[in-house]
């Protein structure tokens, strides 16, 4: 199960999913638009998907997968880290990229025997062990090397323009409200041209 299928991160896990041949997969949408991105772009079905705006969604999961799954995948946080403690098989998997795991999930995770796994790729940078970051390295270039040979498709792309607060903030706005399908991008651009006059100003003060 993955909350959050039709984001950014959500796409490449959808995608790595169906390349490791994970079959029985059932993911979120919470618009029309969203659900036509998942599967026009990420190769799903249409009843492997469940709104959740319903309030029945975790019991419309549970029956599209037929049982209670193994591993379940969190990019949303809140509510939706609360269903998929809810969706766990004993002995299943949690993996969260958006938040830890309040007490009451706790406990549902603990009656489960279940396992929560924390997701921050920030953690590699953090380390002083530069084999942590060869580690982090090679799963990007393990990637690179899927894309490049075809075995995944690059996700969906909205160019917002280039970096500035505004594009920031209009970046924001789309993902708080749920409005974004594949990967939001801003051009740097107009950032490097700044920075280069501003080198440039620099340089000439300097001299």
């Amino acid at each position: 199960f993955i909350a959050g299928g039709a984001g950014g991160v959500g796409s490449f896990a959808l995608m790595l999913a169906r390349q490791l041949g994970v079959r029985r997969l059932v993911t979120t949408a919470g618009s029309a638009r969203s659900r036509d991105h998942l599967t026009r772009h990420c190769g799903l079905r249409d009843d492997q998907i469940v709104d959740y705006n319903e309030s029945d969604f975790v019991a419309q999961a549970l029956r599209r997968n037929s049982d209670e799954f193994d591993v379940a995948l969190d990019l949303v946080g809140g509510r939706m880290l609360s269903a998929c403690c809810d969706l766990l098989a004993l002995d299943g998997i949690l993996a969260s990229c958006a938040e830890g795991a309040g007490p009451a999930d706790v406990e549902t995770l603990f009656r489960k025997n279940a396992l929560f796994h924390s997701v921050g790729a920030h953690a590699y940078s953090l380390s002083n062990d530069r084999a942590m970051w060869r580690r982090y390295r090679n799963m990007l270039d393990g990637l690179s090397a899927s894309f490049d040979a075809g075995e995944l498709e690059p996700p969906t792309i909205c160019d917002l323009g280039s970096l500035c607060s505004d594009v920031v903030r209009r970046a924001h706005g789309l993902l708080d409200s749920g409005a974004v399908q594949g990967k939001l991008v801003a051009s740097a651009d107009a950032v490097s041209a700044t920075r280069a006059n501003r080198d440039r100003v620099s340089t000439r003060a300097c001299q």
